[in-house]
Order: structure tokens, then sequence, then C-alpha cells
């Protein structure tokens, strides 16, 4: 349970971010004509996140479509999913059902963070010992 609790304050902790992103890439947006047409995910990606490094952002099932993973340790890049709608149940007699939008986050990994299916080194194995190479020594 506490381990949920975990990810849904790390979840929330992106999200809060990611809404601070969004304000900032909007107000960039409403300055500046030429990102007009640019969407606040693609403002986010072209401003916050994108450097020399990072310079190709997709989903991890894109990556794994074109034969890469995710290098171990990587965190992802954090947009906004796409709009969902849904219908929120009324809690008490009487009360209406309420629609709602949702706007889910969305990860992405750059070009920084995957390496090509195999590519990582085999760790060799350790070999076991053969008795006659143990002495009291090893103990």
């Amino acid at each position: 349970m506490e381990n949920k609790d975990k990810n849904i304050s790390r979840r929330e902790a992106r999200r809060k971010a990611l809404i601070n992103l969004s304000q900032q890439a909007r107000a960039l947006r409403d300055e500046n004509e030429q990102l007009a047409h640019l969407t606040i995910n693609d403002i986010i990606i072209r401003h916050s996140y994108m450097d020399e490094e990072n310079y190709e952002f997709k989903r991890l099932s894109d990556w794994n479509k074109e034969g890469f993973q995710v290098k171990k340790g990587a965190r992802a890049f954090t947009v906004w999913g796409r709009k969902r709608n849904g219908i929120k149940a009324a809690e008490q007699e009487g009360e209406e059902d309420q629609e709602y939008r949702f706007f889910p986050l969305a990860y992405l990994f750059s070009n920084a963070q995957v390496e090509q299916k195999g590519a990582r080194p085999a760790k060799p194995k350790a070999k076991a010992p053969e008795a006659a190479e143990l002495s009291s020594a090893d103990f």
C-alpha cells in the first residue's frame, strides 16, 4: 500500500511540474505568432526537453517497434496524453452524473535514453572456483 501511495505522489509531482511547463508554453505561444501552430506538448518538448543530446522523442512502444530498448535507469520525459472524456457516477441519490475531461500523463524517451536491443555487453559469468583452487587462506 505504501508503494502505491509513493507512486501516486510521484505522479502528482510530475503532473504539477507539467502544469507549470504548460503555463510557460502557453505564454510563449501567446507572445510568439510563429509558435501558434504548435501544440503545448510540442512547445514543451522543443523548449524544455530538447537539446544537443536529446533530439528525438518517442513512446516506449514506438522505440521497441524500431528495435530499441530503454537503458536501465532512464527516466521518462512527461507530456500530456490524449484527452479522455468520461462520466462520473452520482455519489448520492438525487445527484446527476457529471461529465468530465481528463488529460492523462504520457511518457516519452529520447534517443539518448535508448540502445539497440541486445547491444548491452554481456556481463562475464563468474566462474565457481574448483575445489582444488580453494585454500584455507580463502576462508
